[in-house]
């Protein structure tokens, strides 16, 4: 988990202190927020969906960042 959150913070998605072993998240950044609030959309997050299926089922997620735009 902590790996996963030191790499969201990295990328900006998320406010803290990610020094060795320990992880402090704050708050999530306006990035964060953007990606999260088009992921609830239904909307964009169904036709995100559909996007990867036809790719084949599987991205990373700086593609699905892209994709959810």
């Amino acid at each position: 988990m902590e790996y996963n959150t030191r790499l969201l913070g990295k990328e900006g998605y998320l406010e803290g202190r990610f020094n060795g072993d320990r992880c402090t998240v704050h708050a999530l950044t306006w990035k964060g927020h953007d990606f999260l609030g088009n992921a609830m959309n239904d909307n964009i997050w169904n036709k995100t969906k559909q996007i990867v299926k036809e790719k084949g089922g599987s991205v990373s997620f700086a593609i699905l960042t892209d994709l959810i735009k």
